[in-house]
């Protein structure tokens, strides 16, 4: 297999097949301009030919020098681009008749490197990330997650800040309030000289100062003497950061911040007074924009907070404390120290005897009892204890149940929040459990109840009872779809026939029709329930059902038991051996009514046995009675429609007989 070549070597191949490109087309024309008798017009055309080939020669050979030097393409580009300058030098030649040697520049493109050049060419590319880093983290202080973190910000910033109607001197009450220097006192704003010192200051502006509070940007604190403190809340710390990230979102006076707080809440039926109070509120920032920001954390953060915590937990664990001195074990003969884990164990022969490392990261522990996460051991944390401070634990926060993730949500300057993912609950597709937590030891405490409720069972050996009752139920793999459909989907029953809807976790809106007699079997022996919904019928797991596919999944994971090949002949239950009553037939469960049902054809009326003609009667009041002969007809139970006929409506002689619609 060829590697890509060096940008380098795309670069010279390209020049070099532009000027053979170019060599060939002054051949052609010097073809044309040597010949004297005759038509030249063949000539003209090769020499053409031969001149646009060149052209494409020396364009491609420029993008290859190009995309060489441009960070932003692809490595394959300049290779893309000299190979399409050697195929333009190749028809050059070929068109002005002339040997094409432009094609043996093909070999140095699809040259196999040695395992050696390999090597080195990964190892440069390596290093020149390295280097790439390195400068960015000296210019900015952050690694490369919090810089695309910081980028995302300014983006941000960028749409929120126009919105917030905020002039400078707005960001200088909350820089002002950032300090803590900033507090209320009869009804005046100040910036105190001291922190503490709550008295005289420099006076800042009341209306801009009661619009941030109004706006939930600022809070109070009481303090002595009726002395109010203002501090920033998360949404004021959060807005303050922004507007510092974006400062051109903000409008240079007072005047412009409110032309375009009332152009953003004008109304036409709003009364103009209220136009006028609504401009002059600050629009708010949203719980929603709050959680979204999350602050870049530098780098010298980061090693900050990693030493706090490593010594807070070291201490909280029973281990080394500054200031206490720590006895260390006595050295006995035939004993060695483990380099990595600080472990004294016996050795034989000078060689250290296998033991279980209590240090994460120790490749070159000679010790076996390493996990594939590296945590550590518990059992053996006092004897790690004992080997002194320099075997000093980092925690690596609560364990979660194999399936279940840690979901960083979008973070506050106080707080870091977290949501918990299942990967067991979808079929291998990671599912957000509901709930948020500040803490994520509770967010650990609350994966593992769900593992407990949701899977734990799963992996439990079957008892006896529970085999026999799984081959008591021989469902095929139709049959379990079915369950799952019922479950994991919509299974309803229309005019048409069954259908799941949106069966398809990873596409949308995929329906799917399921046989009628599958739907109609499994619901006959129990393992499906009909629920009566507005625009149909919904099929849901009987309790029977989800106990009969939650072993069946059980039984076929153990290998106890796998799907049949046909669908199995289910036995109905006693109540459910008359049928299930279709849609498609008209066909009604007990208790349901139809939703259209047309009127039972009238029946003629017998003619009167005596000759004297029946008295005749209005229409209006025919018409009225047969009215209400089909309302009662409609709303009466099902057992009295199907009992009693139709009245028929007495014929009148002059309109014939009368028609109920």
């Amino acid at each position: 297999m060829s590697s890509t070549p060096s940008p380098q070597t795309c670069v010279r191949v390209a020049r070099e097949a532009a000027v053979l490109a170019a060599a060939a087309a002054d051949e052609a024309l010097a073809a044309v301009c040597r010949k004297r008798r005759g038509s030249t017009e063949r000539l003209e055309e090769i020499a053409g030919a031969a001149y646009r080939e060149q052209v494409e020669a020396e364009r491609w050979a420029r993008f290859a020098e190009e995309w060489a030097v441009d960070p932003d393409m692809p490595d394959i580009a300049a290779e893309r681009a000299a190979r399409h300058a050697v195929d333009h030098a190749v028809r050059a030649q070929t068109a002005a008749g002339s040997e094409a040697t432009a094609a043996a520049f093909m070999v140095d493109l699809e040259r196999r490197l040695t395992p050696e050049e390999r090597a080195e060419r990964e190892s440069g590319r390596r290093r020149e990330e390295a280097e790439c880093e390195a400068a960015e983290r000296a210019a900015t202080g952050l690694d490369s997650d919090n810089r695309h973190l910081a980028r995302m910000n300014r983006f941000y910033a960028e749409d929120v800040v126009p919105r917030l109607g905020w002039t400078a001197g707005h960001v200088r009450v909350l820089e002002t309030a950032e300090t803590g220097r900033l507090y209320g006192r009869d009804g005046q704003a100040r910036q105190a000289a001291e922190y503490g010192v709550w008295s005289g200051g420099r006076r800042v502006s009341r209306e801009r100062t009661q619009a941030l509070g109004d706006s939930g940007f600022l809070a109070a604190v009481a303090e002595a003497d009726g002395v109010q403190r203002l501090v920033l809340t998360p949404a004021g710390q959060v807005a303050l950061e922004l507007a510092r990230l974006y400062p051109a979102g903000l409008y240079e006076s007072d005047k412009g911040a409110y032309e375009a707080r009332y152009a953003r809440v004008a109304k036409r039926h709003r009364r103009m007074d209220d136009k006028k109070a609504a401009a002059r509120r600050l629009p708010a920032l949203r719980g929603s924009m709050v959680r979204l920001y999350q602050r870049p954390v530098t780098l010298a953060e980061q090693e900050a907070r990693a030493a706090r915590e490593a010594a807070e937990q070291w201490e909280d664990e029973g281990g080394y404390c500054p200031g206490v001195e720590t006895p260390a074990p006595a050295v006995e003969e035939g004993t060695g120290q483990c380099p990595c884990c600080g472990l004294r164990k016996a050795t034989a022969a000078g060689v250290l005897a296998p033991h279980k490392a209590t240090r994460t990261a120790a490749d070159d522990c000679p010790g076996s009892g390493l996990s594939p996460g590296g945590e550590p051991r518990v059992e053996d944390a006092p004897a790690a204890a004992a080997a002194g401070p320099a075997a000093t634990p980092v925690r690596a926060g609560p364990s979660l149940p194999p399936g279940m993730y840690f979901l960083p949500l979008p973070s506050t300057l106080y707080r870091e929040w977290w949501a918990i993912q299942c990967g067991r609950c979808q079929g291998g597709v990671r599912t957000t459990l509901s709930g948020e937590w500040a803490d994520k030891y509770e967010a650990a405490q609350v994966a593992r109840e769900h593992f407990e409720d949701a899977h734990q069972p799963l992996d439990d050996a079957l008892t006896a009872e529970e085999i026999a009752e799984v081959k008591r139920w021989p469902l095929s793999d139709a049959q379990r779809t079915v369950l799952h459909w019922a479950e994991h989907a919509e299974l309803a029953e229309y005019e048409d026939g069954f259908w799941a809807l949106d069966c398809v976790p990873d596409r949308w809106d995929v329906n799917k029709r399921v046989a009628r007699g599958r739907v109609t079997g499994l619901w006959a022996a129990g393992l499906l329930n009909v629920h009566l919904t507005s625009y149909g019928r919904r099929l849901v797991k009987s309790p029977t059902g989800r106990r009969v596919a939650r072993l069946a999944w059980r039984a076929e994971r153990q290998g106890i038991a796998q799907a049949a090949a046909k669908d199995a002949r289910l036995t109905p239950l006693p109540k459910r051996s008359s049928g299930y009553p279709l849609l498609s037939e008209g066909r009604c469960f007990k208790g349901e009514q139809r939703r259209e049902e047309g009127p039972a054809p009238a029946e003629t009326a017998p003619a009167p046995a005596a000759a004297e003609p029946a008295p005749v009667k209005p229409l209006t009041a025919v018409a009225a009675r047969a009215d209400q002969s089909l309302l009662r007809r409609l709303f009466a139970p099902r057992s009295v429609r199907e009992r009693e006929p139709v009245p028929a409506a007495a014929p009148s002689p002059t309109s014939g007989p009368a028609t109920l619609w």
